[in-house]
């Protein structure tokens, strides 16, 4: 796994991105990264709009220097989507974090967001963060890692857990889904063996975090629902943060069309990273 060297937050002068640019600031601070902050000033902003925004960039820097990052603020003009690719490809970003935005009318947080919209352009890397506790950002104490398939891309996934870690307690989650009625039925004997199972599965993620020196709690929970078994962790557990990996296009595509991601944006209440590896890492 290659380090991120440079990292790129985008922001838009709300309170939401700037608090989810802490993280962006966290990791740079952890890889010894060069970060870019930039605002893209698109036709339907207002001048207050643009205002926050030029000062969002500013307060950003200046924190990120402040900590021994090297750091600079970028105003753009044009398509939010189009200008950031064009710096990611030009820069050679190896990570972008952005937010996700305010809840609209539908209650959705990131499907057709612009958020998606750069996860599925970029040829980067990417996390998408909702935050809800703004002051917890640099003190996590407990991250929370639902895992489909351990082996995917575990060794960038890792990686990025390790940027966040500081000692935090980590509990890596396959989720069984089981209908309530099968889950009724099914013996003490064969949870056990699936159980066994599925920590085999999550096994080559929990090799690339001892890499790190990270141990690892593996926890393998037999539900229905997806978005409601990591609920209830994240909250039985008080869980500083959810960190959530879309690996592959399909992956993506049935996480949104069940709605598991915006189900858990919504109702959780503490942070969530939505993690995207780079095209180079697409299987």
């Amino acid at each position: 796994m290659e380090n991120y060297n440079k990292i790129l937050a985008a922001v838009d002068g709300g309170f939401t991105a700037e608090s989810a640019a802490k993280y962006a600031i966290l990791i740079a601070e952890q890889c010894n990264a060069k970060l870019d902050v930039i605002f893209v000033i698109t036709k339907d902003l207002d001048e207050k709009d643009v205002t926050s925004g030029r000062l969002s960039v500013e307060r950003l820097v200046k924190y990120a220097i402040s900590r021994g990052i090297e750091a600079d603020g970028q105003i753009m003009h044009g398509p939010v989507v189009e200008t950031i690719k064009s710096i990611v490809e030009t820069n050679n970003i190896d990570l972008v974090v952005s937010s996700t935005r305010h809840k609209d009318s539908k209650r959705r947080y990131f499907v057709r967001s612009i958020s998606q919209k750069l996860m599925r352009s970029l040829t980067c890397s990417m996390i998408v963060v909702k935050v809800t506790r703004p002051g917890k950002t640099l003190h996590i104490q407990k991250i929370l890692v639902p895992v489909m398939i351990g082996s995917y891309h575990a060794d960038e996934r890792a990686y990025l857990i390790s940027k966040l870690y500081s000692k935090a307690r980590i509990r890596v989650l396959r989720v069984e889904k089981t209908s309530r009625v099968s889950s009724l039925l099914t013996t003490h004997d064969e949870k056990l063996r699936l159980r066994s199972i599925g920590r085999e599965l999550m096994q080559p993620l929990a090799k690339e975090l001892s890499n790190y020196d990270i141990p690892a709690d593996i926890h393998v929970d037999f539900a229905p629902n997806y978005a409601e078994a990591v609920l209830i962790n994240a909250a039985a557990g008080h869980f500083d943060l959810i960190i959530m990996g879309a690996t592959k296009w399909d992956t993506i595509r049935k996480i949104v069309q069940g709605n598991p991601v915006e189900e858990i944006l919504r109702k959780t209440s503490c942070d969530v990273i939505i993690w995207h590896p780079g095209s180079i890492y697409k299987i």
